[in-house]
C-alpha cells in the first residue's frame, strides 16, 4: 500500500494516502488501522464503483476496536452509481487501536482514504 507524501514548506497542507485497494469480501473489513501510538484524521474517502451496476456500501468507524455493527456504523446502504465515484468528506479521528471499515453488496468498489496535515 503506497503512501503519498508531498514535501511541504511552512503553512502548506500535505495530503497523504492511508489506504488504496479493493477488498475482496462483502462482509465488513478494515480499510485502515493506525500503527501503535499513531493518531490521524481521515479527511476524505473515495469510493469508486468499477462495475456496470449500482452497488451499495456501509461505512464503520470504531475509534477503539474492531466492532462493525449498528453502534459504529456511519453510513448504511449508500448507493454508488455504476461507473461513478462517491467522495465522503467527513473527519474521522482514528486512534492506534481504532479502525475504519466498509461492507459492500459487491466486491467491485475500490476505496481510497486520504488524510491531511499541516
Amino acid at each position: 500500500m503506497p503512501d503519498l507524501f508531498v514535501q511541504r514548506t511552512a503553512g502548506q497542507v500535505v495530503a497523504r494516502q492511508l489506504f488504496q485497494g479493493q477488498p475482496a469480501v462483502t462482509a465488513a473489513a478494515s480499510l485502515y488501522t493506525p500503527g501503535d501510538g499513531v493518531q490521524c484524521v481521515v479527511k476524505r474517502i473515495f469510493i469508486c464503483n468499477t462495475s456496470a451496476s449500482d452497488v451499495s456500501f456501509d461505512l464503520f468507524h470504531d475509534d477503539d476496536g474492531t466492532t462493525y455493527d449498528a453502534t459504529t456504523q456511519l453510513y448504511k446502504d449508500q448507493t454508488v452509481t455504476a461507473g461513478l465515484t462517491r467522495v465522503l468528506e467527513d473527519e474521522l479521528f482514528v486512534d492506534s487501536s481504532g479502525n475504519v471499515a466498509v461492507a459492500s453488496d459487491a466486491t467491485c468498489n475500490s476505496y481510497r482514504l486520504i488524510t491531511a496535515d499541516r
